[in-house]
C-alpha cells in the first residue's frame, strides 16, 4: 500500500496521539490535529488497511493499538 509523503507527518502525528491516548475518538484526534472529522475518517481507512493501527474491542469501551514497526514501513512506501 502506498502513502502520500505529504501526509506522512500527519500519519505519524495520529499514531503518536493514539499511542498516548489509545481510547481516543476520531473527534478527539480531529480536535488535536485541527483537521476536519471527515479528513480523519479518510486517513484512518488508510492507517487501518495498512496495519499501522488496529481497533481492539467495540466502539464504546474499545481502544486503538498502534503497530510501530508498521509505521517504519510507511516511510519506505510513501510517494509524492
Amino acid at each position: 500500500m502506498l502513502f502520500r509523503c505529504g501526509f506522512l507527518d500527519f500519519y505519524i502525528k495520529q499514531g503518536q496521539i493514539l499511542t498516548e491516548h489509545p481510547e481516543a475518538t476520531r473527534e478527539y484526534i480531529a480536535s488535536q490535529t485541527q483537521k476536519n472529522i471527515n479528513t480523519i475518517k479518510t486517513h484512518f481507512k488508510w492507517l487501518i488497511l495498512s496495519g499501522y493501527v488496529k481497533r481492539i474491542g467495540p466502539d464504546k469501551g474499545g481502544y486503538w493499538e498502534v503497530n510501530p514497526l508498521r509505521g517504519k514501513d510507511i516511510l519506505d512506501e510513501c510517494f509524492y
